[in-house]
């Protein structure tokens, strides 16, 4: 599994960055412009202090003041431009997996259905959007 980098301080995050929940934006502080660029895969990603780091990563970080460490920071929709805290959960790689598009379709398993799981990995709940129970 691949390893993830050491994320800056948070203090000093949230001194030089604003973070919108609900649009998913990271923005300068001092100029209010968006960090980054979109990378090939449609991810967010940007450089601070010489270090490249994925938007997702470092606005969940920022927003619930937990590092991510060795698990990865799902999109819940699948869409990796898509960094609103609602769309964002913590996962292990093996749930994350779960939840991409492709085997979605090959278990048949709805795309508007995915897992809450908390920073411990526990399931809460599963939701399915306007279909009802199983």
């Amino acid at each position: 599994m691949k390893k993830h980098k050491k994320l800056p301080n948070r203090l000093i995050l949230l001194s030089k960055f604003t973070y919108d929940p609900l649009t998913g934006k990271l923005t300068k502080t001092r100029t209010g412009k968006e960090v980054g660029w979109t990378d090939d895969k449609g991810y967010r990603r940007f450089t601070f202090k010489k270090v490249t780091y994925c938007v997702h990563r470092i606005v969940y970080y920022m927003y619930h003041g937990v590092d991510p460490k060795n698990k990865v920071i799902d999109h819940c929709n699948g869409d990796p431009s898509d960094n609103r805290i609602s769309n964002l959960r913590c996962v292990k790689q093996s749930i994350n997996i779960m939840n991409q598009a492709s085997v979605r379709a090959l278990e048949g398993i709805p795309v508007d259905l995915f897992a809450r799981v908390d920073a411990q990995d526990r399931y809460d709940e599963l939701v399915l959007n306007g279909a009802g129970d199983f």
